[in-house]
């Protein structure tokens, strides 16, 4: 694997690039990955977006996009999300076996360095999609095609 993360931050905005290359990844053969990412505070609100691309040696491709907000309220932040992903090649088919996800979840800072967090997250897909609701490659178990999943995340983050 090689990969690198370019990122750029002034005042409020923040953008950043990530490139990685996998080779002889589980079966796919090589995977490439892309992906470009802002946000703006504006204080009151801080909307961001996202667009990332995976391409498979097979020739089938995913290209996903996000769009979301984190507001401050309270001693924590409410957080939204919604992304959509597009299968594209070798394994897609003309039922768009395609799939969006929504999440909302609030963070509550115990410091300025530790957080606790709950957040709910649900995947729908189109056609014979299986996509499940994940975290760091856990899946919370397989959707039925076409179905959807759901999942719930809690835990405590703590800046070092």
């Amino acid at each position: 694997y090689f990969g690198f993360r370019l990122t750029y931050g002034a005042g409020p905005l923040s953008l950043a690039y990530g490139y990685g290359n996998s080779k002889g990844n589980s079966g796919n053969g090589n995977v490439k990955y892309n992906n470009l990412a802002g946000s703006f505070d504006l204080g009151a609100v801080k909307p961001m977006a996202q667009w990332a691309q995976e391409k498979q040696q097979s020739g089938a491709k995913v290209t996903g996009w996000l769009i979301g907000v984190t507001v401050p309220l309270g001693q924590g932040e409410f957080r939204t999300a919604y992304s959509d992903y597009n299968l594209e090649g070798v394994n897609a088919t003309v039922n768009k076996n395609d799939w969006k996800k929504f999440a909302i979840g609030y963070g509550y800072n115990l410091s300025k360095r530790t957080q606790i967090y709950a957040t709910y997250a649900k995947v729908s897909n189109d056609g014979a999609a299986t996509v499940s609701v994940a975290n760091n490659g856990l899946s919370a178990g397989a959707a039925s095609a076409g179905g959807s999943s759901t999942g719930y995340e809690m835990g405590i983050r703590h800046a070092f």
